[in-house]
């Protein structure tokens, strides 16, 4: 599959990988109404999907950041599972790569979790729930929704409590955060999503299809 280096390294994932290209072309080849971009989309989806390293025996799969560190796997969204599985949602989706879609359930094993080493949208819990609300989206199935919810509530274990209200630690914790990557914007953004509705920021997905975002969640229930 195709693929194109950053400083030098093969590096996998939505960020600095083969998969945030993939999504990129994707919106490109709609956009353009040009089937060269979905194929060169649906090649570098594949490049990353072969780097997958299986984990639970076989059933699902998961992502070391970039070649050379197999041994270290990621759930996260910027690198990792969930952003990867974000990236092939609208390739499969929009691109028409639905040869493609049964790593959408292999890819949710690993993300299927209430556990991280942060809380925060690229690296941690929040970034989890926003792929399981997108599949949710996407799919309809209903247990992508419950995989959100399961994330948020480990999520919000990491709450700081102040007089003022909550805060969320940063990356690496040593610090409260407010930014969009790794504070509280953004994983609240994604609570908000979970509860009220609404589609992916930052994506292009309205463009394309009329329906792409879980309905408002009335039955769902933060444990805070």
């Amino acid at each position: 599959g195709l693929h194109w280096p950053h400083d030098g390294d093969v590096h996998y994932g939505l960020y600095h990988g083969a998969a945030g290209i993939a999504l990129a072309l994707t919106y490109l080849g709609r956009a353009a109404d040009d089937p060269r971009y979905l194929d060169s989309a649906r090649d570098a989806m594949r490049f990353d999907l072969a780097q997958a390293q299986p984990i639970e025996d076989g059933r699902g799969v998961s992502w070391p950041y970039r070649a050379g560190f197999p041994g270290v796997l990621l759930p996260y969204w910027s690198y990792g599972s969930a952003g990867i599985g974000a990236a092939l949602l609208r390739v499969v989706h929009l691109g028409g790569a639905h040869d493609l879609a049964g790593w959408l359930d292999r890819i949710a094993v690993d993300t299927d979790r209430a556990w991280s080493v942060t809380p925060g949208l690229a690296n941690g819990l929040a970034g989890i729930a926003s792929f399981h609300l997108d599949a949710y989206g996407f799919t309809g199935e209903p247990h992508f929704r419950a995989m959100a919810l399961r994330a948020l509530d480990g999520m919000l274990l990491y709450r700081v409590e102040r007089p003022s209200g909550l805060a969320l630690p940063g990356d690496y914790s040593g610090r409260i955060a407010c930014d969009y990557a790794t504070g509280s914007a953004g994983a609240l953004r994604v609570v908000d999503r979970l509860l009220r509705g609404g589609p992916a920021d930052f994506f292009l997905d309205e463009f394309f299809v009329t329906q792409t975002s879980a309905a408002p969640s009335s039955d769902a229930v933060l444990v805070v």
